[in-house]
């Protein structure tokens, strides 16, 4: 049985691109949100259409995060004499989690609101002062355009009208595009401490002043990760108020001015393989993605920063039968999401990147389980906002697993082709009419990855899935239920096949687009009621 999607939601903010042939439409490409004015979104959008890219346009007045979320890659293009672009609200820099393209001189618009350089300011920098993040792309064929990456951000500084009309500028675009996506978990690091072109505050020059003197004490350069190591160690002696303050001014995100040389030594003993020295703001800062994947940032440069990897044909042969079955990729309508998993209340907004867990389980009187009532996990900048439980030295509760868990439990099927995904076909694993497919995702709310296998049966059905990450499972979940969600057909229950003491995981109640409340990110009481008895 073959199930289709139904049509998009509609939204105010979206101008959907006009309609191709179907076979012209690659159900497996990303879709980019096209942010341009009418005339110059439409010259865009042939470009892309033509490579069977899906798109859709967002107005520049109504650009915001929430109305990007859902596309895979977004491509701005916005002339500096454009006064709309110079309001162009864009988020917080840390939250901004789309691979994003940008277009003549949207870029230089996007580096001064986010205190990043310019591509042109990225060339200019020593090879030693640039980040890991930084990657220059040479033009392929006959195209002209160079492009510099910064993490999730690409400069592509030709104007609108040389992509539309020279063919060679218009297929290197494409190819762009194409490899933007795939930049899923990066982002920018190095950046400017003031506004560019603005002279440093006293405090700033201040704090730039004892870096610089810092050696004389230190007896080393600051700027290496050996002699920061070394820091704390100065705490207890006779520069200790200049090891807290040299530590306050050069470290991003530590434990606080006034915390101990020991909580130092184990805040740094994780991390310091990770850091980078800023060279523009003289700070250093953590490298998520080296962090994430357990390497130095050296030995993670250039392409080794993307995600995932083009599936060879038998992966995707059977990727696309499992998409089709489950209802196409239909979860780019999804906006808003809420659902029960036994006592828990699960709601995702998926444009803003906010999920919560309310927990209406009450511990019974003498059990030493943790009592909590709410979780709230920032899945943009992949951080809790809210933990249960606690307060220390009680445990806390974070809702990153639950939301792991509904990810892999429920969206999978529809997120096979979602860039970043890693897809291989292992026969060597089949069983009776059973196919077996392993397939690792990545995104900002699950960076390290859900790796899974499945088994897929004739119909492109899943008939079984094995986490892997889950050490404590060692049987594969027989898949029980569908429901239908939408135009999607949901997974929403599923069994370990085992006789002893068998786990199931059951979703329930489930709601396609309902509203959410406004305080969904930060109201600490319960905003649900327990399931009906």
């Amino acid at each position: 049985m073959h199930r289709s999607p139904a049509s998009p939601i509609a939204s105010a903010v979206l101008v959907f691109a006009a309609v191709l042939p179907a076979q012209a439409v690659d159900a497996t490409a990303p879709m980019v949100a096209i942010v341009a004015a009418d005339a110059s979104a439409a010259r865009l959008d042939g470009v892309l259409a033509t490579a069977g890219l899906r798109r859709r346009r967002v107005a520049i007045a109504s650009c915001t995060p929430d109305a990007l979320r859902f596309a895979d890659v977004v491509v701005i293009d916005c002339p500096e004499a454009n006064g709309d672009c110079d309001a162009l609200p864009l988020g917080d820099l840390d939250r901004w989690d789309r691979p994003t393209v940008l277009v003549g001189a949207a870029g230089v618009l996007v580096a001064r609101r986010f205190l990043l350089p310019t591509a042109a300011q990225i060339a200019d920098l020593a090879p030693e002062r640039r980040g890991p993040e930084m990657q220059l792309f040479e033009p392929v064929g006959t195209a002209t355009t160079t492009v510099w990456r910064q993490g999730n951000l690409f400069h592509f500084r030709a104007a609108v009208d040389s992509i539309a009309t020279v063919g060679a500028e218009s297929a290197w675009f494409v190819e762009v595009v194409r490899r933007a996506a795939t930049f899923v978990i990066d982002r920018p690091i190095v950046r400017f401490a003031v506004a560019i072109g603005a002279e440093p505050s006293p405090e700033e020059a201040a704090r730039r002043e004892r870096i610089a003197t810092s050696a004389a004490w230190v007896g080393g350069d600051v700027r290496t990760r050996s002699v920061l190591a070394t820091l704390p160690g100065f705490l207890g002696g006779r520069h200790g108020a200049e090891a807290k303050q040299l530590l306050a001014d050069i470290v991003v995100g530590g434990p606080g001015a006034d915390t101990t040389p020991r909580n130092w030594v184990f805040w740094f003993r994780p991390r310091l393989d990770h850091m980078v020295w800023d060279a523009l703001s003289e700070t250093w800062r953590m490298d998520e993605l080296a962090r994430v994947r357990g390497e130095r940032p050296e030995a993670l440069v250039g392409d080794a920063r993307a995600d995932g990897r083009v599936p060879d044909a038998a992966s995707r042969a059977l990727a696309l039968e499992v998409v089709r079955w489950y209802g196409g990729r239909a979860l780019d309508d999804l906006a808003t999401f809420t659902c029960r998993c036994g006592e828990r209340h699960y709601s995702w907004d998926r444009r803003t990147g906010v999920f919560r867990v309310e927990n209406h389980f009450v511990v019974p009187r003498g059990n030493r389980a943790t009592a909590w009532s709410v979780a709230v996990f920032d899945t943009a900048r992949d951080e809790d906002l809210i933990r249960g439980g606690g307060p220390p030295p009680r445990p806390t509760v974070s809702a990153r697993q639950d939301f792991r868990e509904l990810v892999m439990n429920a969206f999978l099927p529809a997120l096979l082709f979602a860039p970043g995904t890693t897809l291989t076909r292992n026969p060597d694993e089949d069983e009776a009419d059973e196919r077996a497919l392993d397939v690792r995702l990545v995104a900002r709310g699950y960076p390290d990855g859900i790796e899974v296998r499945l088994w897929i049966g004739p119909d492109g059905a899943i008939r079984r899935l094995f986490d892997v990450r889950r050490h404590h499972h060692r049987k594969p979940f027989r898949l029980e239920a569908t429901t239908q969600l939408g135009p999607l057909s949901v997974p929403t229950s599923w069994s370990e096949q085992t006789e002893d003491n068998p786990v199931r995981y059951v979703i329930d109640e489930t709601a396609w687009n309902p509203t959410l409340p406004g305080d969904l990110a930060t109201a600490k009481e319960k905003l649900t009621k327990p399931r009906p008895q």
